[in-house]
């Protein structure tokens, strides 16, 4: 049956929305069977719960087509008696369905596993320590494979949430008890599951004010208590936690009672910070409309079903929100109902629709029920975009934006980004833009047009290279030159932006370096880096032979900037005898002369600068990692030659392929030789403050009690992540190893312990429950341990094949918190969002640059993809072809 519902203004999105009212199939009178009471939904399927339905009046779902509204069949049980109320609760993820019957054996309670593609049940599953009054069923999730069932009569009404594996009949159940319960709190009345999170409601909880209710997260594998969040301006009797709604990492929890006379409210969590982030409240509160009776959420779209609205004398309301801004989208009633239909009692939202239920509504008789499925429901984005292309570009006379390439962001949420142009103003090979964010006020501003920007002297940017803006108020590019006495030997300089000025010139080849010696000239620019503060940058490079007596043994170097145009300054020089400080505790000679310098350099943070160069002297000790400050003072990290740290047999180091660092503290990725080294176990990665130490080796297992037999083949990329922890991918290989799940992320914690982040075939745990494919892009901020990462995702639905991630690995604790340093999905292809225009967009792809140099090595102080707060810049591609660069917290 279609038909319109939307009798109130604020669509969700510019078109009409289609509408299908869900009625089970045969007709005839349903009175009192409550079909809408629970719904649950996935990109390819609808279940609705009739709890006093069905053949034997001991429930019944009903499984409709997402696309179509079709119904498709009736799942029912057959040992089902009347007042089971099989169907009061029910999830979905892929094929397999949960389905409580909390009214079984006198309210023991039962659930059941179902296989939705051929409607078969495949278990029956109880709470082992069950007994009458548990209500074990009550409440349901599920997130992949792994279930999560609510009893909130347990224990005297004291609760429990019970999890377990959906594909094995008889795989053991994870009982989740709060860490401090009382009788009656109702621990386990609402469940949600995301990933390896799960959100448990205790609506009576009386910790803060009597039955002002409590939600609990909780890790499922181990068990432990994450979080536990209150509202600390409660009052007795609001009842938070009577519904919970998780997505990723965002948790929103209703209280019903708040707003004195039952108004409601719904919370905004944050379950990795452990902050409340806000609260929804509708436009037009009014007393007894228990908004937040029902919750959904997907992405940045949140529903909130207030079925009681206006003392019952309208149908029931449902409001959508923009969950980052807690901004009222729109409110829905349905144009066919009546007065106490509970319109929006339950809600579900999967795949840009949601399903909406009216358990009360009269159409087959009192209280016979109904449910409504709404198609192309999207809402806005979380993150702002900052440009689209087809916008006029700022400070470009008639020039539009076609495409967007790198874009970085500091830790104050400042931006900088590449992109090319059309239009009148961009012929003429004057088609491609630096533009930032820096100046208060203006949110665009040109930093630099390609062959029109005047950079100094009637000097121009025939090509823009790198470019980086991790310090506050500023960004530093660089650009190959053309114009007047610019040549082969002086084409290629670094330029400093700051708000409300135009770019100046800080260093370039060419450049006199008297800080060096007289007539010494800079020859190139061979790696630059960026500090947060202190240091502007430090360069590695080469000085051109012949001048100041400049030779080939002396001719490569680092050097500082400390920030203002001019020359580098305090100069680490080759063939310079410097005192290096051996890890002995103060500066001396260690007999050997810097040689020749790697080209590249770390500038991590704000001064300590790292480095690899050759020593003049014995070929077996002759190369080494070090670090320095712009007073110099060399500190040498690791040495060819000598004991690598942490390794079983004391092998040497031989080689390095790159470092990175945190501020003080290197990591460094190094091949080692010795007795026992053969080729699958000769690389390893290091970390430390004095003499180094191994935490991960090819070859060795990385899990030896849950992965027996999985061990490292390769380190592939390796960052610092804040607080002594390192971020770094490797390539697996081993017992069960194949190329679908070969790659894995891990996070190295500061007290040795080791934390699988994300690996290729991990189940995903969203609606049409996927698996991790392919490990695309990484990034993370070095100083707080933010990071992003994307995937391709398999075994879901085609076209939302990309998924980006992001976690925080500095959140929570190394022990019995480590749970919340796990990455949480934030973004599909395939997803449809509304823009401000009203327009709708789909997603097609999303991107950001790969910054780790070739040895793997992230962090090393070049442009930030995700700052210290989780805000990311990020390139978004929608099928229309537009493309918008997004500055945010996803």
């Amino acid at each position: 049956m279609i038909a319109p519902i939307w009798c109130l203004p604020l669509p969700v999105r510019a078109l009409d929305p289609v509408v299908t009212k869900l009625l089970p199939r045969g007709g005839g009178d349903r009175s009192d069977q409550h079909f809408g009471d629970a719904v649950a939904m996935s990109d390819r399927f609808v279940l609705v719960g009739e709890p006093d339905g069905g053949s034997l009046e001991a429930g019944a779902v009903h499984v409709f087509h997402a696309a179509t509204g079709r119904q498709l069949r009736t799942l029912e049980v057959g040992d089902g008696v009347p007042g089971d109320d099989f169907g009061a609760s029910v999830a979905i993820s892929g094929r397999y369905a949960v389905i409580g019957a909390p009214g079984e054996e006198g309210n023991k309670g039962a659930v059941y596993v179902f296989d939705v593609f051929q409607g078969r049940q495949l278990a029956k599953r109880m709470a082992s320590d069950g007994a009458t009054g548990f209500a074990f069923g009550g409440s349901v999730g599920l997130s992949g494979t792994m279930a999560v069932v609510g009893a909130s009569g347990a224990d005297t009404g004291r609760g429990a949430a019970y999890v377990f594996d959906v594909t094995d009949a008889a795989s053991p159940m994870t009982r989740l008890v709060a860490n401090a319960r009382d009788v009656n709190d109702a621990f386990g009345v609402a469940v949600a599951i995301s990933g390896q999170w799960v959100a448990v409601g205790a609506l009576r909880d009386d910790d803060v004010e009597p039955d002002a209710g409590a939600v609990y997260v909780f890790d499922r594998v181990t068990g432990n208590q994450l979080r536990k969040f209150t509202d600390s301006g409660a009052v007795p009797s609001d009842l938070l936690g009577v519904v919970v709604a998780l997505d990723g990492g965002t948790l929103l929890a209703s209280s019903i009672g708040i707003n004195t006379g039952l108004k409601g409210a719904v919370h905004i969590y944050d379950i990795v910070s452990g902050v409340e982030t806000g609260t929804l409240f509708p436009e037009d509160p009014e007393a007894n409309d228990q908004f937040g009776t029902s919750l959904a959420i997907e992405g940045n779209l949140a529903l909130v079903g207030t079925p009681f609205k206006s003392n019952l004398s309208v149908p029931g309301v449902v409001y959508a929100f923009d969950v980052a801004n807690r901004k009222q989208l729109a409110k829905w009633s349905a144009i066919d109902g009546v007065p106490t239909d509970l319109f929006g009692v339950r809600l579900a939202l999967g795949g840009n629709r949601a399903v909406i239920g009216a358990t009360a509504d009269n159409v087959d008789g009192p209280a016979s029920g109904s449910a409504y499925l709404v198609h192309r429901v999207s809402g806005p984005l979380a993150m702002p975009a900052v440009a689209a292309s087809r916008d006029f570009a700022p400070g470009v006379i008639e020039g539009d934006y076609a495409r967007f390439f790198e874009a970085f962001v500091n830790d104050d949420g400042e931006a900088a980004f590449r992109s090319t142009l059309v239009g009148p103003g961009a012929r003429g090979g004057k088609n491609e833009t630096l533009h930032h964010t820096l100046d208060p006020g203006m949110p665009l501003v040109l930093a630099a047009q390609k062959n029109m920007t005047d950079l100094g002297g009637g000097v121009v940017a025939a090509r823009f290279g790198p470019f980086s803006i991790n310090r506050a108020g500023s960004a530093v590019f660089q650009a190959t030159l053309r114009g007047a006495g610019i040549g082969r030997t002086n084409n290629v300089a670094y330029f400093k932006v700051e708000a409300g000025a135009a770019p100046f010139r800080l260093f370039g080849p060419g450049d006199s370096l008297n800080s060096i010696g007289s007539d010494v000239v800079l020859q190139t620019i061979r790696d630059a880096s960026q500090g947060r503060g202190g240091l502007e940058m430090a360069a590695s490079v080469a000085l051109q032979k012949g001048s100041g007596g400049v030779l080939p043994e002396n001719d490569s170097g680092i050097l500082f900037y400390p920030g203002g145009a001019g020359q580098g300054v305090a100069p680490i020089r080759e063939g310079v005898d410097e005192p290096l400080d051996n890890r002995g505790g103060g500066t001396s000679p260690i007999g050997n002369l810097l040689g020749e310098f790697v080209p590249r350099v770390s500038l991590p943070a704000d001064q300590f600068v790292h480095f690899s160069a050759a020593l003049q002297g014995d070929p077996s000790t002759n190369f080494g990692v070090f670090r320095a400050l712009f007073t110099h003072d060399i500190f040498v990290e690791a040495r060819r030659g000598e004991v690598a740290g942490g390794l079983a047999g004391d092998p040497l180091f031989r080689s390095f392929f790159s470092e990175t660092a945190i501020d003080a503290v290197p990591i460094i990725r190094a091949t080692v030789v010795g007795p026992g080294v053969r080729g699958a176990n000769n690389e390893a990665l290091f970390t430390g403050n004095g003499f180094v130490q191994s935490f991960a080796r090819k070859g060795d297992e990385p899990d030896p009690a849950g992965e027996p037999g999985v061990t490292y083949r390769r380190f592939l990329q390796f960052w610092p992540a804040g607080n002594g922890g390192v971020v770094f991918l490797a390539k697996l290989g081993g017992r069960g190893v194949s190329g679908r799940n070969d790659c894995a992320l891990y996070l190295a914690q500061p007290n040795g312990q080791l934390l699988r982040l994300l690996r290729e075939g991990d189940e995903v745990g969203d609606a049409d429950a996927p698996k991790v494919g392919s490990l695309l892009r990484l990034a993370v901020d070095p100083a707080s341990g933010h990071y992003a990462v994307v995937t391709t995702l398999v075994g879901g639905i085609r076209g939302a094949n990309l998924a980006l991630w992001t976690g925080h690995a500095g959140a929570g604790n190394h022990t019995d918190l480590q749970a919340l340093r796990l990455p949480a999905l934030q973004m599909r292809k395939g997803t449809a969002y509304q823009r401000i225009t009203g327009e709708t967009v789909v997603v097609k792809s999303f991107a950001f640059p790969h910054t780790a140099d070739r040895g793997g090595a992230g962090g090393r102080g070049n442009g930030r993809v995700i700052n210290g707060n989780g805000q990311m810049a990020l390139c978004l591609e929608f099928t229309n072809r537009g493309k918008e660069v997004l500055v945010g917290v996803p």
